[in-house]
């Protein structure tokens, strides 16, 4: 009878030991789910962030647009801030009052080809200095700007990438302080003359590429624009129209 009570009250020790341990495990791990639950709403902007920057790439419009949402701030240094129109004006729409001269080079920016691939594109270049996107109603489409130092011709410049939906359209130097004279650089390449006067100007050739040079006192920018892809332009043209108001008369 001894032995039996003695095995019965060593299972009864065990039987709670083993309750005590599950009921420590549960509380355990009821505590872990709700530090992580807690932190998940701590950093729920940060966790949703690396969530999309996984997925769509840290350079997207997705990331850029979000990261603005939550910080009211850009992730990166902008390439420009001013509105996107601006940069339309001119280039698009050819002004009939400003000079054009023809050239029988091809036009091409940074040697980098048209329509390249976004990826593709990141994948050569590597990150950028700095970043600007834009996403567009009616017309729908996303325009990414990517912009990289360099220096042209003995001066600093900005050179802008412009992507729409992920291809290759537009190029722009932007100088702040030009140190020598680019417009005699530019000119004597495409046109082989140097002295040119005015500073506001078209290049043009017969493939739809265009350049525009423009000394505004303050900078000098020079686009370099391909116009073969009809729906790209005429997706400019569209947005250029509805934020305007005004009818955009297209080059010939």
């Amino acid at each position: 009878m001894n032995i039996t009570f003695i095995s019965f009250c060593d299972k009864e020790i065990n039987n709670n030991v083993v309750n005590k341990m599950d009921f420590r495990g549960i509380i355990i791990g009821v505590g872990i789910l709700i530090i992580l639950l807690i932190l998940a709403v701590r950093f729920r902007r940060v966790i949703i962030l690396a969530l999309i920057r996984m997925i769509y790439g840290k350079f997207s419009y997705e990331f850029f647009h979000n990261y603005k949402k939550y910080f009211v701030r850009s992730p990166y240094q902008y390439c420009f801030r001013d509105e996107f129109t601006t940069h339309l004006l001119f280039i698009v729409s050819k002004n009939e009052e400003m000079p054009s001269f023809k050239t029988k080079k091809e036009i091409y920016f940074e040697n980098t080809p048209y329509f390249i691939n976004y990826k593709d594109f990141l994948k050569k270049k590597g990150n950028p200095y700095c970043f600007n996107a834009f996403a567009f109603n009616q017309p729908d489409f996303v325009i990414k700007a990517l912009g990289y130092q360099a220096t042209i011709a003995g001066s600093k410049a900005i050179l802008v990438f412009y992507f729409m939906n992920d291809s290759f359209f537009m190029g722009e130097y932007i100088f702040k302080n030009p140190k020598n004279d680019i417009k005699a650089s530019l000119t004597a390449h495409f046109l082989e003359v140097k002295d040119l006067s005015g500073n506001n100007f078209y290049i043009e050739n017969t493939k739809d590429q265009i350049i525009h040079y423009q000394n505004t006192g303050f900078t000098v920018d020079i686009k370099y624009l391909n116009k073969e892809n009809k729906a790209i332009i005429e997706n400019l043209k569209q947005y250029y129209i509805k934020v305007t108001g005004k009818k955009l008369v297209m080059e010939a």
